[in-house]
């Protein structure tokens, strides 16, 4: 029970890691974008 609830936080841990990528590669696109926008 305990090894299952330790690989369940592994893949949320690891889920919300790939969240987070995205998240920033997001967020710099929408910075390029914006930049080029303004010139």
């Amino acid at each position: 029970m305990l090894v299952l609830a330790f690989q369940g936080a592994r893949s949320f841990v690891h889920d919300l890691h790939l969240h987070f990528k995205h998240a920033n590669m997001f967020s710099s696109f929408l910075t390029s974008v914006c930049s080029s926008w303004s010139l």
